[in-house]
């Protein structure tokens, strides 16, 4: 079992030694003849599955409500960003062209197996699967009670997937970025009403203009109940980690939401990418 104590990138570079001893195939792939890396700590192939947050959609103001891949904090190119891909590129010149996002705008973990198939088919295999999920399974209509047995088993499937088709992949959970408070906080200063509503989840009164602590809270909570879901199932995987829940934790400014108010812009991209970034090297 890979220690819950050791970063991931030293926990690759272990399973990494340990299929090269081994005659795989897979490490074949990767590199040619001699050395595969400078520095086989880090991944040479990297994929990432889950939402919208993966894609960069809508982070360019004259592109709305567009995927832009080349924003995304996982797998981007633009230097602005300075994303996962090229932050190991740096340090691993063997992942260059070697980052595949097969993330779906709006999927839930239903999507997840079929974004990992798609994963599977990558060559040179992933070395490194990162996930970003949680927020479109929230169904904030009193039944996420009855959803976390399902999300739990569909989840259990992917990670049975990824166990069984990539075999020497570390497996990286990122959690949700901003607290339900942080997001609010912002998203008040800029437009209300994008927040205002009668659900449970709505955290603005629209009679009153203001914030309902209680909406705040039930919403949190079960963010808090999905992540807790994420983290137990993961455990159960000697590849499989998570960040510990240190999005959560993301302070945010106003640049650095989208327009949309639902995704971050290049500039919440490159904050996500340096605190995802120094999880995986923790």
């Amino acid at each position: 079992m890979t220690s819950r104590g050791v970063s991931l990138m030293t926990a690759l570079a272990v399973g990494l030694a340990l299929s090269t001893s081994c005659g795989s195939g897979h490490s074949s792939e990767v590199g040619g003849p001699g050395p595969a890396t400078p520095d086989s700590r880090y991944p040479s192939s990297i994929a990432a599955i889950g939402h919208s947050g993966l894609t960069g959609y809508n982070s360019d103001p004259s592109r709305p409500s567009t995927d832009v891949t080349a924003n995304s904090w996982a797998t981007g190119t633009n230097p602005a960003v300075d994303s996962i891909y090229q932050r190991v590129l740096a340090m691993n010149p063997a992942v260059e062209g070697h980052a595949t996002d097969v993330a779906i705008d709006g999927s839930t973990v239903d999507s997840l197996l079929g974004q990992e198939a798609e994963a599977a088919k990558v060559r040179p295999a992933p070395d490194l699967v990162l996930v970003q999920s949680i927020d479109n399974d929230v169904k904030c209509d009193g039944t996420d009670p009855q959803n976390y047995g399902p999300y739990r088993e569909k989840l259990t499937a992917v990670l049975d997937a990824v166990d069984r088709d990539l075999s020497g992949a570390q497996i990286f959970f990122v959690s949700q970025w901003a607290s339900v408070k942080e997001y609010d906080r912002v998203v008040m200063t800029i437009d209300p009403d994008h927040i205002a509503g009668t659900g449970p989840c709505d955290p603005v009164d629209p009679r009153t203009g203001r914030v309902d602590p209680k909406h705040e809270r039930y919403l949190q909570s079960l963010v808090d109940h999905y992540w807790t879901i994420i983290s137990e199932v993961c455990a159960k995987y000697s590849r499989c980690r998570t960040d510990g829940g240190v999005m959560q934790t993301m302070r945010l400014g106003k640049g650095d939401l989208a327009g949309d108010l639902d995704h971050l812009s290049m500039t919440g991209q490159h904050k996500m990418a340096a605190m995802i970034w120094s999880a995986l090297n923790r």
